[in-house]
């Protein structure tokens, strides 16, 4: 079977109503929101993939192409940065038992990324850059099944 490339953008004339377009809504790009502030925003999200490693035992993703990402954080009241609240806390956090099925992206890449941290971050007499662009990357992502399975 032929590997399928799908892409989502915030263009609207971008591949609109085509084959293989990419089921999740991106709207305006902005992924993540916390009020009226956008914690990740993403220019364009591009998959390939083949429709039957994505139901064999593992998933495979052959390619995950990320345009443009723009993450935002901010320190919260309570003193936690706020893109650790998007991470979902589970009461089974002690018993970690991973995936039911291992999941494998072959290929991630990031172009043109951008981080903004809008509060500093201090580590003693060290102080970290708040502001990071112009960030690419190429790397890839594997979970295994928990050895519990």
């Amino acid at each position: 079977m032929s590997a399928r490339r799908t892409s989502t953008s915030r263009r609207p004339s971008a591949s609109a109503g085509s084959k293989g377009r990419c089921c999740a809504d991106c709207g305006s790009g902005d992924f993540t929101r916390r009020g009226d502030q956008t914690l990740i925003r993403i220019d364009e999200v591009a998959l390939t993939y083949s429709i039957r490693e994505l139901f064999q035992q593992g998933v495979v993703i052959r390619s995950l192409r990320l345009t443009r990402p723009y993450v935002v954080g901010a320190k919260m009241p309570d003193g936690r940065w706020d893109l650790g609240a998007l991470v979902k806390r589970d009461s089974r956090e002690q018993t970690r038992t991973g995936p039911n099925r291992p999941i494998e992206i072959q290929s991630i890449e990031v172009i043109d990324g951008r981080i903004s941290l809008q509060d500093p971050l201090d580590f003693g007499p060290a102080h970290v850059p708040t502001d990071f662009q112009q960030l690419n990357a190429r790397f890839s992502f594997a979970t295994h099944r928990s050895a519990g399975r």
